[in-house]
């Protein structure tokens, strides 16, 4: 089963640089999605440099969207699960 691991992120380059290499480490096969929410730091570089899809936003969104870009991004896997359990 593949699983995908959202993360919104705004000017977060300190903690991704803690938090992805130990994710990578713990869930080797998981697709990991860091979600740039406008940030002003090297967020996005410190995902990509970590292996993480990355989706930018150009100003920031809110939580909210950062979560449902990512969502969208991961999407036909969760379309699939709603099926499985009576979803639409």
């Amino acid at each position: 089963m593949k699983v995908s691991i959202v993360i919104p992120a705004k000017d977060e380059e300190l903690g991704l640089a803690i938090l992805l290499p130990e994710l990578v480490q713990l869930y080797p096969e998981a697709e990991i999605i860091v979600v740039n929410d406008g940030s002003s730091d090297t967020t996005k570089e410190v995902a990509e440099a970590a292996g993480a899809n990355v989706i930018s936003h150009p100003y920031a969104k809110g939580n909210g969207a950062a979560v449902k870009s990512g969502h969208h991004r991961a999407w036909p896997c969760l379309r699939r699960g709603a099926r499985d359990h009576g979803g639409a």
